[in-house]
């Protein structure tokens, strides 16, 4: 079996992972979702991560990604446990 991982970051950017994970992705997936202690505004790394007119949260991020089947983690030293859950 083959495990996806991918680390998402909050804001815009993305935002199509889940349904294109929902649609087309037939291997379990974990992720990881960075920035959630951040305040909203607040600039991570690039522009991709600018939360914009209330979407684009860690929070609202992690819930995508839940309903579309993907395991999150709540911590980098997190990711390697649930994959191996999963395999």
């Amino acid at each position: 079996m083959i495990c996806l991982k991918k680390v998402f970051e909050r804001g815009t950017a993305g935002q199509e992972a889940p349904e294109y994970i929902r649609e087309h992705v037939t291997k379990p997936v974990v992720g990881y979702v960075v920035g959630i202690s951040a305040p909203p505004g607040k600039t991570m790394g690039h522009i991709g991560a600018i939360i914009t007119g209330g979407g684009g949260t860690a929070k609202e991020k992690i819930k995508a990604l839940e309903g579309a089947g993907v395991v999150v983690a709540g911590s980098p030293g997190d990711v390697a446990g649930k994959i191996k859950e999963l395999i």
